[in-house]
């Protein structure tokens, strides 16, 4: 499925080399970009990756996915409650508040 990019525009390639590190931190980790979200989002402190095309289709929906997931307090919270135990929720919660 493609997602699209809800900040869509001209976007510039990004390069071959950070391409292929992309991947191995986010598709490689075997997370989807929903799980991702709810186990690590409120370790990330900005996200701007989804400024940029990739030639790898697979790697562009993620990176978008997550960017969509991310920005949005609403879906970030629905993946949060699916993917987390009750703990990791709260801890993840409290990280966040300021």
């Amino acid at each position: 499925m493609n997602f699209p990019n809800p900040f869509a525009r001209a976007k510039k390639p990004a390069s071959p080399f950070p391409e292929a590190e992309l991947r191995k931190w986010y598709i490689d980790s075997g997370l989807s970009p929903e799980v991702y979200a709810a186990k690590r989002g409120h370790l990330v402190g900005c996200f701007s990756l989804d400024e940029y095309s990739y030639a790898d289709t697979e790697l562009q929906n993620w990176i978008y996915r997550f960017a969509e997931i991310y920005r949005s307090p609403e879906l970030l919270d629905d993946c949060r409650k699916r993917y987390l135990t009750p703990g990791e929720y709260r801890e993840a919660v409290e990280s966040t508040e300021i």
